[in-house]
């Protein structure tokens, strides 16, 4: 019983942690996007730069990165995702991959000034924090500019699912659901937040109609389903870069989350698979 108890209160400390941190990230991706196109642009340029450069210092592995290939790689991210925004919203018609050229020609010129590292294995951490982090988020822009309050219902999916794969894991996990890669993840945990995610896609198909009026039933509840899935994936993905490198998070600027990595690792994966299931859908 006393088992029990302490480790009831060591869960609900937890919670009260993340909860408040998860409040102040959750209420800064509602500024982004409801807020007005310049709210969505900076807060998610500052997520992107925040999220590559935490990447890079992982894959330091210990070791002094180079910041000059830091912040060629962030500037080249913030191109891609600030070109596709202006794109949408200005309606021009030039490609926002012109605006990225420049980074594929400098990124590969700066290694050659890099000395003491593997070239291929500097080139290969870039290459991936583009693909992984800023192509990734440049797709919130098509998800932001052509459906703004699905954008906003996946936030609040992921969250949902967090949240109840955590509360229900904690409580009832016994079955692993991936433990070689996260030995605490459960399917119990994991059913948790699909439940839970499952009763919220229902209220608010039921009660929010408007939101989800072009959707069928089914199609809205697959698209809870389908987030859930992904952003659990999404979870494992960065858990699985991290164990690589012996990191237990991506950094230390989120108290309970870790780093901005580990807030942002389900969009990272749930934003193209949403684009996926919608482009099928509507």
């Amino acid at each position: 019983m006393n088992y029990f108890c302490k480790k009831l209160g060591s869960i609900v400390k937890n919670i009260l942690q993340r909860t408040i941190t998860g409040i102040v990230y959750v209420a800064l991706l509602v500024i982004a996007t409801v807020c007005g196109d310049t709210y969505f642009a900076i807060i998610f340029s500052l997520i992107l730069a925040a999220g590559i450069i935490e990447f890079s210092k992982l894959y330091a592995n210990g070791t002094p990165h180079k910041w000059l290939c830091t912040a060629v790689d962030v500037l080249g991210g913030l191109t891609l995702f600030l070109s596709t925004f202006f794109t949408y919203k200005t309606g021009e018609e030039t490609s926002p991959i012109i605006y990225y050229i420049p980074y594929l020609v400098i990124r590969p010129v700066v290694q050659l000034y890099i000395k003491g590292h593997n070239s291929m294995e500097c080139l290969k951490t870039s290459a991936m924090s583009q693909i992984y982090i800023a192509l990734s988020m440049t797709m919130l822009n098509h998800l932001y500019f052509k459906a703004p309050h699905l954008l906003l219902l996946c936030l609040i999916f992921i969250w949902i699912n967090d949240t109840g794969a955590f509360c229900i894991g904690s409580l009832l996990g016994k079955h692993r659901l991936f433990e070689r890669i996260s030995p605490k993840k459960s399917w119990e945990g994991f059913f948790g937040g699909l439940f839970f995610n499952i009763i919220a896609a229902l209220i608010i198909y039921c009660y929010f109609f408007d939101i989800a009026a072009d959707f069928s039933i089914v199609e809205w509840t697959s698209f809870a389903i389908a987030v859930t899935i992904f952003a659990t994936m999404g979870d494992l993905v960065e858990s699985s870069i991290k164990r690589s490198v012996g990191a237990k998070d991506s950094g230390h600027i989120l108290p309970g989350h870790g780093g901005v990595l580990d807030r942002i690792d389900s969009l990272l994966l749930v934003t193209p698979a949403s684009l996926f299931f919608l482009y099928f859908t509507l």
